[in-house]
């Protein structure tokens, strides 16, 4: 009687542990599949388009959701309070090909990168897509396998599903569909529209600048970075992702988690959106008002008003006129097993179940013999939660953010951090997200302003002055552009941007911008290579004396190590394992150990 569920959280990052969690307790045969929308993160007013697998995520999951999707919908407020176009209109980029029909080649690959999509060879996830000679392969979301088109001229000789991984072909098909990976596919003729529209829009002398920089794009048919926020003036994107749920007679159901902070994070986006504009509309860039890339918190508060509205009470501090679900936090017993016991016995008593969700087979395993010491028989399901749900006490395993004692149900869950005081992961090691040079300048130079100092690995010392993109014919390449003492310009193409890097300097003095094609940069590599040669001398002497010197070597792993490494729940990674071994080598040698661990932040180092 639920109907389709839409559940709101404050954040991406909470909707991704309200999934896994979901994606945990739900049956292994359910049809109640679990998807995360996730907010674009991204600032409207700083003119940077969202990070490409944010926007491709948001396009696969708003596409399942044009198409009929029934299942339920985890999304942060960012995702709900932001417009949309309609799902008509999403659901109309999608293009079927089919075996016979014409269609040209480089039209397919035009639609495709129009779409979203990145070149990739060979293809091996959703979202790209590679050509060779009469043959284009991509992967789109809407189909199972991604799809080999081989063309004869203008048509469609054959399509081919294939296995990603061996790259070869499973099955001949008559059809296949290729979905976007934008939300907003924008079409020629809605960027010549754009181009006509946005200087009357932005009719005053302020703008001018901003608008030929803008327009040097669309006059040539292509989109600029950031466009998904400036379109929406040519774009009907007055819907919202409520316009996206196929519900049945019945609606569709909204459970809240954190109705505050929910309101909270609502209100803080629509006052950073008037912020954003009003700087942006000082600066003389192009913007639009937050009311037409936002729905405001008042209408936020309606909708909930308005739909049938489940409330999670262990999150509510205010009860509102809602229906509310009774989940209280979980007892943290600190590796307590006598306070675990005294609970057992009166859930037990109570007629209640209780299942233990631990990190591995091996701490299921030891949960269950510490219970047996005292009498407590607990059945142990690596592989299934919900058979050990079926017993007064199950164990089980899995990754859950928290466990949690639901009184309407008479069901507890408990986590190994709970238990043991043992602190775990909730997330896998994360994919890595394949871009284009572009995209990657991006993410990784988020920070870098018009008249930041630069650093050229050859050149020397610069001010950074942007990307420009530079065509030639039909093509255009984009460019970092670095300026040098006397107003030089060096060029930087995006693909090379390992030459350069953000100067840094402990010292607070503005550097010495460099000659472009002058001598003062070689002088200052080569008085650095001086002293860098001294630094080598002095540590191959520091060296020498420690390979003399003795130090403790460390017995071999035994059984009981092994039994602790099988406990960590992760796959680790080829670097992480090349690490292990090469500490644990250095820690079973005669000599001072020396070596140190270095990686990001939340990668393993631990």
């Amino acid at each position: 009687g639920f109907g389709p569920i839409r559940w709101l959280t404050s954040s991406n990052r909470a909707s991704e542990e309200v999934a896994q969690n979901l994606r945990f307790v739900l049956p292994q045969d359910s049809e109640q599949a679990v998807l995360v929308l996730p907010g674009s993160e991204a600032d409207p007013y700083r003119g940077l388009s969202p990070h490409p697998s944010i926007t491709a995520r948001r396009a696969e999951v708003l596409w399942r959701l044009s198409q009929g999707f029934k299942g339920i919908v985890v999304t942060p407020v960012a995702s709900l309070m932001a417009k949309a176009l309609s799902p008509s209109s999403l659901a109309s980029k999608g293009i079927r090909l089919e075996v016979g029909s014409e269609t040209s080649r480089d039209g397919l690959i035009s639609t495709l990168r129009a779409h979203g999509y990145f070149r990739e060879d060979p293809v091996g996830e959703v979202g790209e897509f590679s050509f060779r000679g009469g043959i284009v392969d991509f992967f789109s979301p809407s189909q199972e396998h991604p799809v080999r088109i081989e063309f004869f001229g203008d048509e469609v000789e054959s399509i081919r599903d294939f296995d990603p991984d061996t790259q070869r072909s499973v099955d001949l098909i008559g059809e296949c569909e290729l979905a976007p990976m934008r939300e907003i596919c924008v079409s020629k003729d809605e960027i010549a529209d754009w181009h006509r529209s946005a200087p009357e829009y932005w009719n005053q002398v302020q703008f001018a600048r901003a608008l030929e920089q803008h327009m040097q794009f669309t006059e040539n048919g292509e989109l600029f970075n950031g466009f998904e926020f400036l379109f929406p003036l040519v774009l009907d994107t007055s819907y919202s992702i409520f316009d996206y749920l196929s519900s049945g007679p019945d609606g569709f159901s909204l459970i809240v988690t954190e109705p505050d902070e929910v309101f909270s994070e609502g209100d803080r986006l629509w006052e950073r959106g008037k912020a954003g504009y009003e700087d942006s509309w000082l600066d003389g860039e192009l913007a639009l008002p937050p009311d037409r890339l936002l729905f405001s918190p008042e209408w936020l508060r309606k909708q909930l008003k308005e739909q049938r509205v489940f409330q999670v009470e262990k999150f509510a501090r205010e009860r509102t006129e809602v229906e509310n679900i009774d989940f209280r936090s979980a007892r943290h017993y600190g590796g307590s097993i006598r306070d675990v016991l005294a609970d057992l016995k009166r859930w037990s008593e109570a007629d209640e179940h209780v299942v233990f969700v631990m990190s591995s087979s091996g701490m299921a395993d030891r949960l269950a013999e510490i219970l047996r010491e005292y009498d407590v028989f607990a059945s142990v399901h690596p592989e299934g939660f919900e058979e050990a749900l079926q017993h007064p006490i199950g164990i089980t395993v899995g990754s859950i953010s928290n466990g949690f004692h639901a009184a309407e149900f008479g069901f507890h869950l408990a986590t190994q951090e709970q238990v043991f005081g043992e602190r775990k992961g909730l997330r896998p090691p994360a994919k890595s997200v394949k871009k284009e040079a572009v995209g990657a300048f991006l993410s990784d130079f988020r920070d870098l302003h018009d008249g930041d100092y630069v650093v050229h690995i050859d050149h020397g010392i610069g001010l950074f002055r942007g990307l420009q993109s530079i065509g030639v014919g039909e093509k255009s390449n984009e460019f970092v552009v670095l300026e040098y003492k006397e107003g030089a310009k060096l060029y930087v193409p995006v693909d090379r941007l390992d030459l350069v890097q953000k100067f840094s300097s402990g010292g607070r003095a503005s550097p010495q911008i460099d000659r472009l094609g002058g001598t003062s940069w070689a002088k200052t590599k080569s008085r650095i290579k001086k002293s860098m040669r001294k630094l080598a001398e002095d540590l191959l002497k520091l060296y020498a004396r420690r390979e003399v010197a003795e130090g403790h070597a460390f017995a071999p792993e035994d059984d009981l190590m092994r039994e602790f490494e099988d406990a960590f729940e992760f796959q680790e990674t080829p670097d992480q394992m090349a690490a292990i071994e090469a500490c644990k080598k250095d820690m079973e040698a005669g000599l001072p150990m020396d070596r140190l661990v270095c990686g990001d932040v939340g990668y393993g180092k631990t």
